[in-house]
C-alpha cells in the first residue's frame, strides 16, 4: 500500500509529521512517500497542492493523510484524492483553535459557518487523528461527526534524538537546573513558572533555563530575574543536537501544560514525551488526559494555574535526588509501555488494515 504523508505548514517538520512519517513506514507492506512545503509562506498552499495533483498521476497513493495544521488544504487534497481514502491528522479542532485564541465569537454567524464547513470536511474524512481520546471525544462533540471516525496516535517523539544518557545517575549536590521551553505562553503557563521561579529566588543553587519563543517572553523573564528569579534566557533551542543534550542534562523538565485554558485540559505537551523519552523526571500540570501520570511515582504532578504548587513541586525535586532518579525510570517505563515508537506503529498498523 502506497500513503502519501502530505505536511503544508510553516513547520514542515514539526515533531507531530515527523512521527507519523516514520509510524507509517514502520507498518509492514506501507510505502510512504512524504510531500512537505519547501516555501513557508502563503506560496505553500499553491505549492503543496500541486505537488499532491502531480503525485496522484505519477505514484497513484492508495491513502492520502495531511498531517497538522493542514486545516487550509484538507479540502484540495480530497478533491484530488477522488475516492483514494483521505486520513486528517487534526489533533486540534479548529474551531476549538478560534475560540481558544479569541478569534471568533461563540454563537456567532462567523462561528456557525466556520463549524458547518469544518463538519463537511471532517465528515468526507475517512478518518480523523487525534492526540488524546479526550480531544477525539471533544472534537466529536464540537462538530458532531461520528466519534468511530476518530483515532488516537500519541504525539510520542523522535527516538533517534530522545533517548536515555547512559550514564543518568542521582543528583549529585550543585545546581539544580530546571528546564522549560515552549513558545505558547497561554497554554503552557509560562505567567504561572515565572512566578514560581521568583518564589524560590532564596535558593540560588535552583537555576531555570528558559526560552526557545524567539524573544517573545523575554520582557516577562527580565521582570522576573528583576524579582529574584535565577533565570539563564535563551531566544531559541537548535532542535536536533542542543534540545536533546539540554533535556539530557537538567535535574527536571517542565513538561506542564500550567495554563488552566480549555485547550490545556486536553494535551499531553511535546515536551513531556521527549523528558520521558530521555529518563528525565517530568514535571506535568493536571488535567482530563493524563491520569497515567502519577505524582512521584514516574512523574511530579501538579494542578494548573498555581505558582505555589510548581515552586513546591520544584523544592521536593531539589531536596530528594535519590526518590527523583527513581521517578525518572518510571517515566520511562510509562513511555514504552503507552507512547513509544512501537506503541504508534502498533495503533497505526490497525488502521491501515481498517483501510
Amino acid at each position: 500500500m502506497k500513503i502519501a504523508v502530505i505536511t503544508c505548514y510553516d513547520q514542515n517538520d514539526h515533531i507531530r509529521p515527523r512521527v507519523l512519517r516514520k509510524g507509517f513506514a514502520d507498518v509492514p507492506g506501507v510505502q510512504t512517500i512524504v510531500i512537505k512545503n519547501k516555501n513557508k509562506g502563503l506560496l505553500r498552499y499553491f505549492e503543496t497542492p500541486w505537488n499532491v495533483l502531480k503525485l496522484r498521476f505519477t505514484e497513484h497513493p492508495d491513502v492520502y493523510v495531511v498531517t497538522f495544521r493542514g486545516y487550509e488544504i484538507l479540502l484540495l487534497v480530497k478533491l484530488i484524492a477522488g475516492r483514494k481514502p483521505v486520513v486528517f491528522d487534526e489533533m486540534i479542532n479548529l474551531v476549538e483553535y478560534m475560540h481558544e485564541h479569541k478569534k471568533i465569537t461563540p454563537g456567532s454567524v462567523g462561528d456557525k459557518v466556520l463549524n458547518a464547513v469544518y463538519t463537511w470536511m471532517l465528515k468526507r474524512s475517512r478518518f480523523i487523528l487525534a492526540d488524546t481520546d479526550a480531544h477525539a471525544d471533544l472534537s466529536a462533540r464540537l462538530s458532531k461527526v461520528p466519534r468511530d471516525r476518530y483515532v488516537t496516535i500519541p504525539i510520542g517523539t523522535e527516538e533517534a534524538l530522545f533517548y536515555p544518557d547512559a550514564h543518568a545517575a542521582p543528583n549529585q549536590p550543585g545546581t539544580f537546573e530546571v528546564f522549560y521551553y515552549g513558545v505558547m505562553q497561554k497554554l503552557h503557563g509560562l505567567d504561572h513558572f515565572l512566578e514560581a521561579a521568583v518564589m524560590l529566588g532564596n535558593h540560588p543553587d535552583i537555576v531555570f533555563r528558559v526560552g526557545g519563543d524567539k524573544g517573545k517572553s523575554k520582557a516577562k523573564v527580565d521582570d522576573a530575574i528583576r524579582r529574584g528569579a535565577h533565570i539563564i534566557y535563551h531566544d531559541w533551542f537548535e532542535y536536533k543536537q542542543e534540545l536533546p543534550r539540554l533535556i539530557r542534562g537538567c535535574q527536571l523538565l517542565v513538561g506542564g501544560p500550567f495554563g488552566n485554558s480549555a485547550q490545556a485540559q486536553f494535551v499531553i505537551t511535546t515536551k513531556t514525551f521527549q523528558g520521558l523519552a530521555c529518563t528525565v523526571p517530568v514535571l506535568v500540570g493536571r488535567n482530563k488526559v493524563n491520569d497515567a501520570f502519577v505524582d512521584i511515582k514516574n512523574s511530579l504532578v501538579v494542578p494548573q494555574g498555581d505558582a505555589q504548587a510548581i515552586a513546591d513541586a520544584v523544592l521536593w525535586a531539589y531536596l530528594h535526588p535519590k526518590q527523583l532518579h527513581t521517578v525518572a525510570k518510571a517515566g520511562r517505563e510509562l513511555y514504552e509501555h503507552e507512547f513509544s515508537d512501537a506503541q504508534i506503529a502498533g495503533r497505526l498498523t490497525t488502521l491501515v488494515k481498517e483501510l
